[in-house]
């Protein structure tokens, strides 16, 4: 039941935080929106790894956690970019790949889920597919298309890696440890040369949405981190899922309007995540 609990928490979270960051990145621009992001999350996260700070990362945990930095930075800016080149439902469907991605290298590193377990996964890519494929009407370019499939696709790849080290590292110490490291390397790698050059200031209109997309992401992160304590596989999938959130919330913010076969597709993933809650429930 954890794992569930802190799937679909962060997929809430993580659905509001990309919307939030999209509508940043497309006012301020991808690395400007990003930079910010991080540093908010690092002045959250900054005082409980201080106040919880055991047990400390040991020996190859410190790679693994570097790792799962440096795979979500990449992720979060190319996530970021494909915002500016196409609609918000596709990069975030696509970059929900995670997920995936995330379970099978659990699976190749030895964990097992249940055999219904398996069989619900097909089913939700099909809806991710369906929620992706471009739509005959569409004022973006087919570069643009392009582009922004491009970017949602190795941001779903990056995350998934970035999430199946951190389940990796949460099963044995803070969940706090599991967050950090992202929002630090963050700042080192984007805020602090940003702010050297002197081009770290943002639109005013992008702070609100900065701030929600910092608080969120960073929310949705310590809730996988907990979820992944019983199990990367169904926290992994559960949370991936925060493209239909985003889907949703696109339509009723921005208007983005879907297509009846996005629609379907919508409704395909929803009914997936239904049915792996109630199969990791009633095991």
């Amino acid at each position: 039941m954890t794992g569930v609990l802190g799937g679909l928490v962060a997929a809430l979270c993580w659905g509001g935080a990309t919307l939030c960051g999209s509508r940043a990145s497309r006012i301020a621009g991808a690395a400007p929106a990003l930079a910010w992001q991080a540093l908010i999350g690092a002045i959250l996260v900054l005082p409980m790894l201080l106040t919880h700070m055991h047990p400390v990362p040991q020996n190859s945990q410190w790679w693994l956690l570097l790792i799962a930095g440096i795979a979500l930075i990449v992720g979060l800016l190319m996530e970021f970019q494909g915002f500016r080149y196409g609609p918000v439902a596709v990069v975030a469907t696509l970059a929900s790949l995670e997920g995936a991605v995330a379970a099978l290298l659990s699976m190749a590193t030895g964990e097992r889920p249940p055999s219904t377990f398996l069989a619900v996964v097909p089913v939700l890519l099909i809806g991710l597919i369906m929620v992706t494929l471009k739509p005959e009407a569409t004022h973006f370019t087919r570069q643009q298309w392009t582009k922004a499939i491009a970017c949602g696709v190795g941001s779903g790849i990056a995350f998934g890696l970035s999430l199946f080290t951190t389940g990796r590292v949460s099963q044995s110490v803070n969940a706090i440890w599991a967050v950090a490291p992202s929002r630090f390397l963050g700042v080192a790698a984007l805020t602090l040369p940003l702010l050297i050059r002197g081009t770290f200031r943002i639109p005013k209109q992008a702070i609100p949405w900065i701030v929600a997309s910092g608080v969120g992401d960073t929310i949705g992160f310590l809730a996988f981190a907990f979820g992944s304590t019983d199990g990367i596989s169904i926290a992994a999938v559960l949370a991936s899922q925060f493209a239909v959130v985003t889907t949703v919330l696109a339509a009723l913010v921005f208007k983005e309007k879907l297509s009846a076969r996005q629609n379907a597709g919508v409704l395909i993933v929803a009914v997936g995540v239904a049915a792996i809650a109630g199969l990791r429930s009633g095991g």
